[in-house]
């Protein structure tokens, strides 16, 4: 009799211990469940505020300011290219009078370098304030 009754507290705790497990188990996927609903959710309302956000005036103004960027950018090789076409001129014209005719074309070959090179500067210049017009353009006429 005692066997029976140790042999049925035995299968009963670990009736109740397997039921306290699958309850366990079953609470921590409706944890985990509702943990990824909070997430997903919090995300949604993340892009929806950036949504929102992108449309508003004061992001505007960062553009308008890289645009001003490049504008002065693009003044300031313009500066240089002009400069640069005139020190070249002015070593060519030299050039003839000139003892040292290897050394001044030489100095006429760099400055030529740099020159291209500030003319390849002006071109990206111009392609991205021509971008960022664009850009601009759109999103003023999306808040309209």
């Amino acid at each position: 009799m005692k066997n029976i009754t140790s042999f049925l507290s035995i299968a009963l705790l670990m009736i109740s211990a397997y039921g306290f497990a699958q309850n366990s188990y079953q609470s921590m996927n409706n944890t985990l469940l509702l943990q990824r609903q909070q997430t997903s959710a919090a995300l949604q309302s993340q892009r929806f505020g950036m949504s929102l956000m992108s449309n508003h005036s004061k992001f505007i103004a960062p553009k308008q300011k890289e645009l001003d960027l490049f504008n002065k950018l693009l003044s300031k090789n313009e500066k240089r290219i002009s400069e640069l076409e005139a020190e070249i001129a002015e070593k060519t014209s030299s050039l003839d009078n000139s003892k040292n005719r290897e050394k001044i074309e030489n100095q006429i070959k760099r400055k030529e370098f740099w020159l291209k090179i500030a003319r390849k500067e002006k071109i990206k210049f111009e392609k991205a304030i021509s971008a960022l017009e664009a850009e601009i353009a759109v999103t003023n006429t999306d808040q309209k």
